[in-house]
């Protein structure tokens, strides 16, 4: 991997970020995909996170 300048800035609540896109396979059950990707995203916060001073947050759902 090489790195390059951004494409763009994220920011949330006015802190830079780092955003990531999850996307579903095609025929994959919406409802399952999400709950996945919520107990995901809370056991990263829950262990590996921590330590590097991050937290993850989901904000876009397509359950809702």
């Amino acid at each position: 991997f090489a790195f390059t300048d951004p494409g763009a800035r994220i920011r949330n609540l006015a802190t830079p970020s780092i955003a990531i896109n999850a996307v579903r396979e095609t025929g994959a059950n919406v409802i399952e995909t999400m709950d996945g990707l919520r107990v995901a995203v809370e056991e990263l916060n829950a262990r590996a996170l921590p330590a590097a001073g991050l937290q993850m947050k989901q904000v876009y759902d397509e359950t809702i």
